[in-house]
């Protein structure tokens, strides 16, 4: 397969199977490329391009601007990932990022609006051998960022083997929920209020830092005025105080202050094998320390429900479609 192909299919896969239950929209055409506007710096005296696999928005729900994330796709064996040198490729993302906010012809493919908007970089680095566990978390910690040359309004973020493996099987876990008719199309995503920054605690799409993080919180259905809530989990579960952390979260952003408010916790299939055990002994402790005689929070951490996660492998799936896919 030819790897402008490869590329397309895979845009096409992860929209459909990812990001479109965290409400995410690809914008115009995938595998393209457009005109650099800084040829002598960027070294394109001859190319005079940049390439775009794909570009994804969303809304952000602190800033309200219209985030817009140049994706950069890879596909790659574990040994190529454990062996590659990042750098080229990250350098490469950067310059097309701090070109594409001056490129009419950037914005003629992509832009949906002229104002209130922020152009980011995505690396989506994706594993095709089975079920591999690939973090670059090392790898990257050695990259200089000197030798990246990010201007300094920009943000390049990193979607690795495991990050996607984690969203993969979080947008099936929704998937599956929306079937179950436990929570409805109108679902909302959970975002805690920052000193500087209000929002309304629940909104449409899920922010690339909501997705990096360990945990992702929905609200079943924006019309409800309970709080039912699905909580997905990817900490590594092997503690109290960790899950002393995660409760206080809870009360601290008032999960736990009505008999009808109820919260559904979803473990990672990487989270600790024993961490249902520790969660029960730590609300337990909880309970004691902090709540006992507060009958309706007592009775909110008692009703907390935990499951694992269905853990879905795509490696088989993705592999039929982008194995193809020649490093660039």
């Amino acid at each position: 397969m030819a790897e402008t192909e490869a590329i397309a299919k895979m845009a096409e896969l992860i929209s459909k199977d990812i990001f479109y239950f965290f409400r995410w929209n690809q914008i115009g055409g995938k595998n393209l490329n457009w005109a650099c506007e800084k040829l002598t710096e960027h070294k394109k005296e001859r190319a005079k391009t940049h390439p775009a696999d794909v570009v994804f928005c969303y809304k952000d729900p602190y800033s309200n601007n219209t985030i817009y994330l140049h994706t950069d796709l890879k596909s790659y064996g574990k040994k190529t990932i454990d062996s590659k040198d990042f750098t080229p490729t990250l350098k490469s993302l950067a310059q097309q990022i701090e070109c594409a906010e001056i490129s009419d012809s950037w914005k003629e493919k992509y832009l949906k609006e002229n104002s209130n908007y922020l152009i980011h970089g995505l690396l989506f680095v994706f594993n095709h051998d089975r079920d591999a566990d690939v973090s670059l978390i090392n790898k990257l910690s050695s990259v200089k960022q000197t030798d990246i040359r990010l201007p300094p309004d920009k943000k390049i973020f990193i979607l690795d083997p495991i990050d996607i493996g984690w969203l993969v099987d979080v947008s099936n876990g929704i998937s599956q929920l929306i079937s179950k008719n436990e929570i409805l199309s109108d679902y909302r995503f959970f975002y805690p209020q920052k000193t500087f920054q209000g929002v309304d605690s629940f909104e449409e799409s899920a922010t690339i830092e909501t997705l990096k993080s360990n945990v992702i919180i929905i609200k079943s259905s924006n019309k409800s005025r309970s709080l039912k809530l699905k909580a997905f989990y990817r900490g590594s579960g092997t503690t109290t105080e960790e899950f002393q952390y995660l409760l206080d979260y809870f009360r601290h952003n008032q999960f736990l202050e009505h008999n009808e408010d109820q919260i559904e916790l979803f473990f990672s299939n990487n989270t600790d094998a024993n961490a249902v055990n520790l969660f029960d002994k730590s609300r337990l402790d909880y309970i004691d320390k902090y709540t006992k005689d507060q009958d309706t929070m007592t009775g909110c951490l008692q009703a907390i429900s935990v499951k694992k996660l269905d853990h879905i492998d795509k490696s088989q799936s993705f592999n039929e479609n982008i194995i193809g896919m020649l490093e660039r």
